[in-house]
């Protein structure tokens, strides 16, 4: 529906039916996949534990439980929409749009929260805190493992190399979800606010133009992770490498 739209095509700017589809599948895959890298990096945390209880958290059954859990709290979330949203409205930034403005301030509040805010706070905490907990383990591993100076002093030049890819990794997910996911949201949140003042053309055109450019960015950034893996990550290129090699 984006190719079609740039051509006035959008079959979901005139039935109202698939306006609402196209909303509820957008907005719960968008806060689900950015819930589901929140929550990886929550696992990421378990499996540096040196405590076994807490290493026993991470596993396959919680993972589902939690995807399960969390797909039906992001359905919960947006199956408004389904009342919220209607084509063809002339007011709207967008012809499928939210239909009036408490509709539009949950939506927007909602996005913001539940998208932006919630996993970029959750994977900054437990991504610090699982680099802080492989600090501490490779503090003791070193003396444990090895006996003379001459083998301890490349390993920790590798293990400190190491550190720097999880932080550099760490910090490429967060800026990617504020600098590209953030704009959006409160692009959406200033539409509304503004809804009811009386624009110009040109203060219309500006702002749909705007609207429109960072809905574009966030399409694209949802490709992007893999890119700053690649670009930030050595050990995660040997795995690409070894993947496409095997």
């Amino acid at each position: 529906t984006r190719i079609l739209s740039t051509y006035k095509k959008d079959p979901t700017y005139e039935l109202s039916f698939l306006c609402k589809i196209r909303t509820f599948t957008l907005f719960l895959s968008l806060t689900l996949a950015s819930a589901f890298i929140a929550l990886g990096s929550i696992d990421r945390y378990f499996c540096s534990c040196r405590s076994v209880s807490m290493r026993s958290l991470s596993n396959l059954r919680n993972a589902r439980r939690l995807s399960l859990l969390t797909t039906v709290i992001g359905i919960l979330l947006y199956v408004e929409i389904f009342y919220c949203h209607e084509a063809n409205l002339s007011t709207a930034p967008v012809p499928c749009y939210s239909k009036n403005l408490p509709c539009r301030l949950y939506n927007d509040l909602g996005f913001l929260i539940f998208y932006i805010f919630i996993p970029l706070s959750v994977m900054t905490i437990f991504g610090c805190l699982t680099i802080g907990n492989i600090k501490r383990f490779r503090q003791i591993t070193p003396l444990q493992i090895s006996k003379t100076a001459t083998t301890s002093l490349p390993l920790t030049g590798i293990k400190r190399r190491n550190d720097r890819q999880l932080i550099k990794m760490l910090f490429a997910e967060v800026l990617l979800l504020l600098f590209i996911d953030t704009p959006v949201g409160l692009q959406r949140f200033y539409t509304t606010i503004e809804m009811s003042v009386i624009k110009t053309p040109l203060r219309v055109a500006i702002d749909d133009f705007v609207l429109q450019l960072f809905s574009s960015c966030q399409y694209a950034g949802n490709a992007i992770p893999f890119f700053l893996y690649l670009f930030t990550g050595s050990i995660f290129r040997a795995i690409i490498k070894k993947l496409f090699v095997s």
